[in-house]
């Protein structure tokens, strides 16, 4: 794949932003995945210098499986996390970015959402309802939306949920899980070994589980 940083200012947000690409060899999808929270203003600036290196092995191993592109943006620093449930601006702004200033980056290819820790909130709290999204995941889900729905459209009605056997946030979010569940909305898969952390998540393979779902959905999408 072909790793490349991407900065930009965005309008919608009203600051700037960088986003980073991994670009397959004749993609047939692409899969956006949404940082986590916890990243300081300095942080974030220092991710703007460089792609962050953590997906090249993941990557490496999936690109001999599926013709895809792969897009991270790195987890906000201006706590939108905390608002854009409870603030209608802060979640269209946060929509809007997404899908005037992220999305565009594919190209007009179909996207699978997918998210880590608090990106679940900007991930599902009304982004996975964009035309072009046909479905979505999130490893270790901070901040699950409790009103999740699904949009009739998809191919796979459900979001697949990823926890970590030693992931405490999923405890936080037991009950919420349950009934998400219940009502068909989510499918959640607890079966690893691993924390919280990203890493964690792309060492056991539960990063790849979600992009060979990706493929596997795409696959089966009529074109339009």
């Amino acid at each position: 794949m072909n790793p490349r940083k991407e900065l930009g200012h965005s309008a919608a947000l009203g600051r700037a932003f960088h986003v980073d690409v991994f670009e397959g060899d004749r993609p047939a999808f692409a899969v956006v995945m949404i940082g986590g929270s916890g990243v300081t203003p300095d942080e974030y600036e220092r991710r703007a210098a460089c792609v962050d290196p953590r997906f090249s092995g993941a990557l490496a191993r999936l690109e001999r499986e599926a013709r895809f592109t792969f897009v991270f943006v790195c987890g906000p620093a201006d706590g939108l996390f905390g608002r854009v449930a409870a603030d209608p601006e802060a979640q269209a702004g946060w929509i809007e970015h997404v899908a005037t200033e992220v999305l565009p980056i594919v190209g007009g290819l179909p996207v699978y959402l997918a998210a880590h820790s608090g990106g679940a909130a900007l991930a599902l709290g009304g982004a996975h309802e964009l035309d072009a999204v046909f479905g979505a995941g999130a490893l270790g889900a901070d901040a699950l939306p409790r009103d999740l729905e699904i949009p009739a459209a998809w191919a796979d009605p459900c979001v697949t949920l990823v926890y970590n056997r030693g992931d405490g946030v999923f405890a936080r979010y037991l009950e919420v899980v349950r009934r998400l569940e219940q009502d068909h909305v989510v499918r959640c898969l607890r079966k690893l070994e691993g924390g919280h952390a990203l890493v964690d998540y792309l060492d056991n393979e539960s990063f790849g589980g979600l992009v060979r779902r990706a493929a596997r959905i795409a696959g089966g999408r009529t074109p339009a």
